[in-house]
């Protein structure tokens, strides 16, 4: 029997690990454990029976991610498991389990990365084109994850294998694949797929960059918000790894085309270049920042005039540009003209801004829509709060004056509102008059999440916030409890 039941061992368990319905999982489970407890010949088997055990089926992820993972360690089932998955999961039916498929295979790679460098690749790229739209979607998605993972473990690529790989994109586009039933499918794929090869850092031409350029700016200009947020993902690595050290020329032709966005009348086009402003890199921000946060600013309320205004651009320009700052503050030098210059931007332009969007009370046919735009302004106005009190903090210490005092969280509160120069009591005050407004609004996930931004501003543990009006009869209404009920 011995011989029999190591070939019906990878059967069972390719099943309890990656059968789509539950019970099946857990009915293969039970039959491995009853051959182990009545034959006790299959190899690893105790082992195995402790890792499958019922809990751990029961999620499908977990099952893919982890359980498959931890009984592949055993070389006897990570060839069968890495068949099943190339052959029958990642041109499966069902869509999301094709992309659950794609990144199982990816935590396969460690066991041996040239059988998946040579044998899975050569197998999956030609399947990128196929006329098979499951079979296609799942092989480009799978190709990404297999070459992502490939470098995050030190695999050095071969010429050949890197042109197989830069070469997938551009021959889904000249077989017209994006378009007809699939097409959207088929976008989403490739731009993780351009994100993978991106943070993979495989060597393309001038031609194949100008190629994924094109096709991620076509993708974040679709109306499909999986498709837009797809694309921004691909951007944010695409740019650092490909386009940074291309010259200025090249960053401004990006930053302009994208701050061009904001205008276009395709609101999905606006709401796809709020978020790619949102993404680019320090080098690229660094050259015309003031341009880039004064559009954004302008794009986060209801122009007057506007023919169309939309709340998912206004909620996507609030998004952007928060990650704006976030991303000038953590590199600039604070003590350098620009420095000083991003931080005084942030408090009167970016600020005021902000409490205009808390203002959006825009209605259409969906509800109150502008409630999404409050939303996403009160978490800008958090985290700009924490930037300016940062700074002001460093300054505080820096200062000679302030040598022999205590960190900002032990002083008086009084004391260091005097010393603070860019969050000072004026924009305290605004800060809590408008959250506390939306606290007591008519929806209930804006009054939580307003009380719930309020007492972090109260308590924060890192950064003292200053100023703030009626200090201890907020903490009395809101006491420092995460188990608070305010809805």
């Amino acid at each position: 029997m011995k011989v029999v039941l190591e070939q019906l061992a990878p059967h069972l368990l390719t099943v309890a690990c990656y059968d789509r319905e539950v019970n099946c999982r857990r009915a293969a489970s039970a039959a491995f454990q009853e051959n182990v407890g009545r034959q006790g010949t299959y190899p690893h088997g105790i082992d195995i029976v402790n890792t499958t055990d019922y809990f751990a089926l029961a999620s499908r992820s977990n099952s893919y991610l982890s359980v498959a993972v931890s009984v592949a360690r055993y070389k006897e089932y990570v060839y069968p498991f890495a068949e099943e998955l190339l052959c029958n999961k990642i041109t499966h039916w069902e869509k999301s389990l094709r992309e659950l498929a794609a990144q199982a295979l990816a935590l396969l790679v460690q066991y041996d990365m040239d059988y998946f460098s040579g044998h899975a690749l050569k197998k999956l790229i030609p399947c990128t084109l196929s006329s098979d739209l499951c079979t296609r979607h799942g092989a480009t998605l799978a190709a990404g994850e297999i070459a992502l993972k490939l470098h995050q473990l030190g695999f050095i690529f071969t010429t050949d294998m890197q042109r197989g790989l830069s070469g997938i994109v551009p021959a889904i586009e000249k077989a017209r694949l994006y378009r007809g039933k699939g097409g959207e499918i088929m976008r989403s794929a490739v731009s993780r797929f351009i994100a993978c090869i991106s943070m993979a850092a495989i060597s393309l031409n001038e031609k194949t960059k100008r190629s994924l350029v094109e096709t991620l700016n076509e993708n974040l200009k679709h109306p499909n918000s999986q498709i837009q947020c797809a694309a921004v993902d691909a951007l944010k690595h695409f740019i650092p790894t490909y386009l940074v050290s291309a010259g200025e020329k090249i960053a401004n032709d990006v930053i302009s085309k994208y701050v061009t966005l904001l205008d276009d009348p395709n609101v999905a086009a606006r709401r796809g270049g709020a978020l790619a402003l949102g993404i680019l890199p320090y080098e690229f921000l660094l050259l015309k920042w003031m341009p880039v946060m004064s559009k954004l600013c302008s794009s986060c309320t209801i122009e007057d005039k506007a023919d169309d205004p939309d709340a998912e651009a206004r909620v996507n320009s609030v998004r952007g540009l928060i990650l704006v700052c976030e991303t000038l503050t953590s590199n600039v030098d604070q003590s350098s003209d620009i420095g000083e210059s991003v931080y005084a931007y942030i408090k009167v332009e970016v600020m005021p801004a902000l409490f205009r969007a808390l203002d959006d009370y825009a209605v259409d046919n969906r509800g109150d829509v502008g409630s999404w735009v409050r939303e996403a302004a009160m978490d800008a106005l958090e985290r700009c709060t924490f930037i300016l009190c940062k700074r002001d903090a460093v300054a505080v210490r820096a200062a000679p004056a302030a040598e022999d005092e205590s960190e900002p969280s032990d002083m008086d509160a009084n004391a260091i509102s005097t010393t603070c120069q860019l969050f000072d009591s004026a924009i305290a005050q605004g800060l809590v008059a408008g959250i506390a407004k939306q606290a007591v609004e008519k929806i209930d996930k804006i009054r939580e999440i307003a009380v719930r931004t309020l007492q972090r501003i109260l308590y924060n543990q890192e950064q003292f916030v200053p100023s703030i009006p009626y200090r201890k009869l907020l903490e009395e209404i809101i006491p420092n409890n995460s188990d608070l009920e305010w809805a």
